[in-house]
């Protein structure tokens, strides 16, 4: 047994104590190799492990049938299962990334990509407030705003990016409001230091989606959805999850909400030709339903969506929007955007000026955004 990963798992110590119904027991394997662990009363365990659960199934039984170190006291029989782990580099699971990740599966509001993001960045601030000396964290109830600041000031320390940190305070209110304390992060960014972020660069960021390229993709959904994302500036999960049954309306489309960034349902005009091609396509091989094959998740799908578009050199699918953006203000202005190398915003006379912003509007509309500042990342100012 010396040496052995057995003996290593029998050296365990558990706190003896009773633990209310689903609260979490913490439990510290003492070599270094397995690092720590996390139970809890609803007899689940979270790891990590160098031998991916394999010898944590014995740990588990060693724990179970071990009744004269009296490892269970306090715990009615059971059997433990595992549960996933997402394999970051965290060597064990907080009580309070345990009760975020909790709050994020009961409310999924958004698309996949969004609850994606929102749970790993909430993840991600729970890592920081225990690595900044905060013990007294252990829900999402506990958190506080001194944690939030300090987070915040941490951040702006460390050199992150305004956009991000931003993004991370839209995570954090989200998840203030799901647990009934909304006032507890302030609604202005300004309030705790945050700048505005910067738009304006007029740099062409678009991409070409030229017919060559999209003809050498060799997957027909991952081809029919790059086609809708080069006509109708789609995002690449609207353009996975599009359903031309539902979404083509004859003169514009709808798409739905749970396809959209922020659960934004929206409208896009249909007006050219090539536009009706690229939908009569997406029937052709989504049928009545999408353009993920009905043998395949989403995320399956979206690798081979990723490993399709990288081969053929359309891995920044984000540059079809700006380039569908840059389109449109040529289109209803009759010139070409600042990005493009159009009039800036200061060379503009009045009734232009009127002009480019109602074009703006429009473009942040079709695009999926609220804002009309947000179109000078695609067009320029």
């Amino acid at each position: 047994m010396a040496g052995s990963p057995e003996r290593g798992m029998l050296d365990t110590l558990i706190s003896p104590y009773r633990l209310a119904d689903r609260a979490p027991l913490r439990c510290t394997l003492t070599r270094n190799t397995y690092q720590r662990m996390s139970f809890s009363g609803q007899c689940r365990a979270t790891y990590v492990s160098p031998f991916r659960g394999v010898l944590l199934i014995i740990f588990v039984v060693k724990l179970q049938l071990d009744p004269a170190r009296k490892m269970m006291s306090g715990w009615q029989p059971g059997v433990f299962f595992l549960s996933d782990f997402d394999g970051e580099t965290e060597a064990y699971m907080q009580d309070l990334n345990y009760s975020i990740k909790k709050v994020c599966s009961r409310n999924r509001d958004g698309s996949h990509a969004t609850r994606s993001n929102r749970e790993r960045m909430l993840g991600q601030c729970a890592t920081q407030v225990r690595a900044l000396g905060f013990r007294d964290a252990k829900t999402v109830h506990d958190i506080k705003p001194k944690h939030v600041h300090r987070l915040v000031d941490s951040w702006q320390k460390g050199g992150i990016a305004t956009g991000t940190i931003k993004n991370r305070m839209s995570a954090l209110r989200w998840l203030a409001e799901k647990i009934g304390q909304a006032s507890l992060i302030k609604s202005r960014n300004e309030d705790y230091g945050i700048e505005n972020r910067v738009y304006v660069t007029n740099q062409d960021k678009s991409v070409d989606f030229d017919q060559r390229r999209i003809d050498a993709i060799t997957d027909p959904c991952v081809r029919a959805s790059a086609m809708l994302q080069r006509e109708f500036g789609l995002r690449r999960e609207e353009a996975m999850k599009f359903q031309p049954v539902y979404a083509d309306q004859g003169n514009h489309l709808v798409l739905k909400a749970s396809w959209c960034k922020g659960s934004r349902e929206r409208e896009i005009p249909i007006r050219h030709e090539s536009q009706r091609e690229a939908l009569a396509h997406a029937h052709k091989v989504a049928g009545t339903g999408s353009l993920i094959p009905r043998n395949k998740s989403y995320v399956q799908h979206m690798r081979t969506f990723e490993r399709q578009m990288g081969k053929v050199g359309l891995a920044r699918t984000h540059g079809a929007r700006h380039r569908y953006a840059q389109d449109r203000y040529r289109e209803m202005t009759g010139r070409a955007c600042p990005a493009r190398g159009g009039k800036v915003s200061a060379e503009l006379d009045r009734v232009e000026k009127a002009q480019d912003r109602e074009v703006r509007l429009q473009i942040s509309r079709e695009l999926g955004h609220e804002r009309e500042s947000i179109t000078a990342s695609y067009i320029g100012r």
